[in-house]
């Protein structure tokens, strides 16, 4: 091939190479395959393909990700594998969500996916990677396991969305006293939500700390 394109000739044939070049013979390529038997064909297990279901993209809220809370959140203790974590009860979330360095410190295997995007409100869009599956979860009395997305949280440890609020069936759900009330199994549960402290300003010295 440099041979010819030193020459300027044609790489199949020995015809000058011009702009738009056809070459004026032409080749016949066959490809020749072993075709399996009628009676293989037959016997053969036909190829399934596994439908993915057609679900919206998961949505989190910004009070997941920040330290405020608004009235439709509220934030309760609970435990994973012993280890004391904050839990939001966020009915602006679609789903249930955990942050990856939780996962890891309570060793919980990040099972990896195909990353997709998690919708943050209506606007911005975080790359999810992995899930936890069956996340057992304490919450006083009351004890829940579910997947859950693995995403970097900053106001909480695991989001509580609708996934799990429509489990709940029927409920009382107090934001100005924070408490949440439910029965399953004919039991009832009583959530109570952490007070918020009083707000406090913060030096520049700390906030470079935290910075």
């Amino acid at each position: 091939m440099e041979e010819c394109q030193k020459k300027g000739l044609c790489y199949n044939y020995d015809e000058k190479f011009v702009h738009d070049h056809c070459c004026t013979q032409k080749k016949l390529y066959l490809l020749d395959a072993d075709a399996p038997s009628e009676e293989e064909y037959e016997s053969a297990p036909a190829e399934t393909t596994e439908e993915v279901p057609n679900e919206e993209a998961p949505v989190i809220s910004y009070n997941a990700l920040s330290r405020i809370t608004t009235p439709q959140t509220m934030k309760v203790k609970g435990f994973f594998k012993k280890c004391p974590l904050i839990v939001l009860l966020d009915s602006g979330s679609t789903h249930n969500f955990i942050d990856p360095w939780v996962a890891k410190a309570t060793d919980c295997y990040i099972h990896p996916t195909k990353t997709f995007e998690v919708m943050v409100g209506n606007e911005g869009k975080i790359a999810c990677k992995g899930t936890c599956h069956n996340v057992k979860l304490s919450m006083g009395h009351y004890t829940m396991k579910s997947d859950m997305y693995t995403l970097p949280l900053g106001g909480c440890d695991i989001v509580l969305g609708v996934q799990w609020l429509r489990t709940l069936g029927t409920m009382q759900w107090n934001f100005a006293e924070l408490w949440m009330t439910f029965q399953i199994d004919e039991q009832e549960h009583t959530l109570k939500g952490l007070q918020g402290g009083p707000l406090q300003i913060v030096s520049s010295h700390h906030m470079e700390k935290i910075l």
